[in-house]
């Protein structure tokens, strides 16, 4: 059976990677702006037309950039820093000694064992705690990106 597509996004998770794509792309057409000899703002904002299609531009490779500062911020943050922070490194150490095939066990599988009351609470934390988190850690990563566009 397919996976179900879901019909609508909720706001933590638009928040957590969309928004702060908004900024990279807002800086990059600033950044395209700057270094082109047409002015592409008065361009872009010269009638209702071409302000919506901007605006639509905007919000597509804004998503866009959303998705891959995301996909960044996991794989250096969640998979190089959580990894070696000295707790989890040995829980994931005395998991391999009593599972020693190589089995991918994380937190999720831990979760569904317990029961339908631990998944809610773990998609509460999920929604009011780290969507946040990662909304502050992904627009960390496209100020940075930012600054280093400044720079260059």
């Amino acid at each position: 059976m397919a996976p179900e597509i879901p019909s609508q996004f909720s706001f933590e998770e638009l928040l957590s990677s969309t928004f702060p794509g908004f900024f990279s792309a807002i800086t990059l057409f600033m950044l395209i702006d700057f270094l082109s000899p047409i002015n592409l703002t008065s361009w872009a904002i010269k009638d209702t037309t071409s302000l919506l299609s901007f605006v639509g531009f905007v919000v597509l490779v804004g998503t866009i950039m959303g998705i891959i500062i995301d996909g960044i911020h996991h794989s250096i943050i969640e998979d190089i820093i959580f990894k070696n922070i000295l707790g989890l490194k040995e829980i994931d150490e005395s998991l391999k000694a009593l599972y020693p095939v190589d089995l991918k066990l994380t937190h999720h599988y831990f979760f569904k064992k317990l029961g339908d009351k631990a998944e809610n609470i773990f998609e509460y934390l999920i929604n009011s705690r780290y969507r946040y988190s990662e909304f502050y850690e992904n627009t960390f990563i496209s100020l940075v990106s930012r600054q280093l566009s400044k720079v260059g």
